[in-house]
């Protein structure tokens, strides 16, 4: 299974652990990306694969999106600021390994990826 990171890239900034690993085991997943944008902002540009949830909407449909609690997520918007309030989010709702991933631009930077308009 391929991982998010190249082996040789850094992780993102204030990032609690590295992403650049494989996942473990036989039915690992990658890190589930979580863009708490609003869907405007989603729309302009956004990481491949992510999933768009914005921030006023994280506590009550969270658990529809992603019910796996032991999954990686990497959590991200505009600034990084709104990251952090869903990161404390996340973790008071069980989500043990969610990561903080900061602004937009600076994680698709990190991760070598373009950001993507649309759906």
């Amino acid at each position: 299974m391929s991982s998010l990171l190249p082996d040789n890239a850094p992780p993102p900034p204030a990032a609690p652990a590295t992403m650049d690993a494989p996942p473990a085991g036989p039915q690992a997943q990658p890190a589930f990306l979580l863009d708490v944008r609003s869907f405007a902002e989603f729309m302009s540009g956004h990481l491949p694969g992510a999933h768009c949830l914005p921030l006023p909407q994280l506590e009550a449909r969270m658990r529809e999106l992603c019910p796996d609690l032991a999954r990686e997520i990497v959590v991200y918007c505009s600034s990084g600021a709104r990251a952090e309030l869903a990161l404390a989010t996340l973790r008071r709702l069980g989500y043990d390994r969610a990561r903080y991933g900061g602004a937009a631009r600076e994680l698709a930077h990190s991760l070598h990826v373009t950001l993507i308009p649309g759906m």
